[in-house]
């Protein structure tokens, strides 16, 4: 494992052996984020942070916080960070209107300007007319925008700073087992929560402003769950409300995997899971991986949810 912070003007300096990490990914966060906790030395102001297992990148981002702490126990650097979707985070679009635009133009003006060069995106892409950028849209709000027109899905990008477009039906599928295949596991937790769920859906008419329309999920209706929410036309982020209360039930039910080591999973693999207690687990993917590395080892937390196409 090694760790390098870089400097703007290009010097690599090797941070030593961690004393405490953790690096989070997950579906919903665009740019991965990195805490450490390192033994002090004198550096200048760091420009990016690069972790390395077994030669491959695991984390490449920008430095957001360098910090140096000094007490009687000692002295400690502490660095936060992001991988480098922060910068399409970080920056607002130039606000325009598109026609029919292909995602080569789409790359070129909102995401290669800060540093990602390479993307792999699925061969042909629905027609998706007109592509309006408003005032205060990020980067990422353009990018994301238009893979949801295009392919129904979210861009990704990895460690190897590729932008990867990959539509739902097409990902392999990862074994979570403890028969000797797969990849095995110290602990699992399977959590319920109702709160996250909605019941009921109301949308605002476009002609008079009224909230005529209607949308339940019967499901949770039938499970005793009272939730409401009430929808604008422009206020749903581009969402249907049959995807938002899809996006409900998705949330209320996780599996939890403490996993020894650190192996090789992104968000968004699909899953099977083999249970002594609950039998097999299928139609799952990967949420969020916390990898941890600390005084007790190296472990990763693993979120699960179900898959929705």
């Amino acid at each position: 494992m090694k760790f390098e912070g870089i400097t703007p003007q290009g010097m690599r300096i090797l941070l030593g052996r961690p004393i405490a990490v953790r690096i989070s990914q997950a579906v919903d966060a665009p740019a991965d984020d990195l805490t450490g906790e390192f033994p002090w030395q004198k550096l200048p102001p760091l420009f990016r942070l690069h972790v390395e297992q077994n030669g491959k990148t695991i984390f490449y981002g920008i430095v957001d916080e360098q910090t140096e702490q000094f007490s009687e126990q000692g002295a400690v650097l502490r660095l936060t960070a992001r991988s480098l979707a922060a910068l399409l985070l970080d920056n607002q679009a130039l606000p325009q209107t598109y026609y029919s635009p292909p995602f080569s133009t789409i790359f070129s003006r909102h995401t290669a300007p800060y540093g990602l060069t390479q993307y792999r995106v699925p061969d042909g892409q629905k027609r998706i007319g007109e592509l309006t950028v408003t005032k205060g849209m990020s980067e990422w709000q353009v990018l994301e925008l238009f893979c949801r027109l295009a392919w129904n899905t979210v861009p990704m990008i990895g460690p190897n700073q590729v932008l990867t477009v990959t539509p739902e039906n097409r990902q392999d599928t990862i074994l979570f087992s403890h028969s000797g295949q797969g990849i095995s596991y110290s602990s699992f937790t399977k959590k319920q929560k109702n709160y996250e769920r909605i019941s009921q859906i109301r949308l605002q008419s476009a002609r008079n402003g009224n909230y005529e329309g209607c949308v339940s999920d019967t499901e949770a209706m039938r499970n005793g769950v009272q939730r409401r929410r009430c929808f604008s036309a422009f206020s749903a982020a581009g969402l249907g409300a049959e995807q938002i209360l899809q996006r409900s039930r998705q949330k209320a039910w996780e599996w939890v995997l403490q996993v020894p080591g650190w192996p090789r999973l992104s968000p968004g693999m699909y899953v099977r899971l083999e249970n002594p207690y609950l039998g097999v687990q299928e139609g799952l993917q990967i949420w969020s991986v916390n990898r941890i590395l600390d005084a007790d080892g190296m472990f990763c937390s693993v979120i699960l949810r179900r898959a929705y196409s």
